[in-house]
């Protein structure tokens, strides 16, 4: 399950969820709320296609789009403390650290192949 300090969690999310967050990062994509990384200034991944979706209401001006996906977004951030808990189990170094936190966007990545 854990080797090397990567942790691998298969079946995590639901298709139904992933296919429900791919949804949100298009909607946001074709709302213009999505920014490459090229345009971000990271000079080393100049050739990145990645795009990035920030999941907070500095990027998200729409508040009633902004409240429709949050429902989708609350289940992932629950979903990964929940693994994020085994995890740290795993490595108790976590234990010692002072605060434990996601911040206030969520970034989801489309990589072209």
């Amino acid at each position: 399950m854990i080797d090397d300090f990567i942790g691998v969690f298969d079946n995590a999310l639901s298709k139904e969820h992933c296919e429900k967050l791919i949804k949100v990062f298009e909607d946001c994509q074709s709302l213009n709320y999505c920014t490459n990384r090229q345009e971000l200034g990271k000079k080393k991944i100049n050739q990145d296609t990645n795009l990035v979706f920030p999941n907070c209401k500095d990027h998200i001006k729409d508040e009633i789009f902004f409240d429709s996906i949050q429902p989708f977004v609350q289940e992932f951030v629950n979903i990964s403390w929940k693994y994020y808990a085994e995890y740290a189990n795993r490595y108790g170094i976590l234990a010692e650290l002072s605060s434990h936190r996601f911040y206030d966007s969520l970034k989801i990545q489309k990589t072209k192949p």
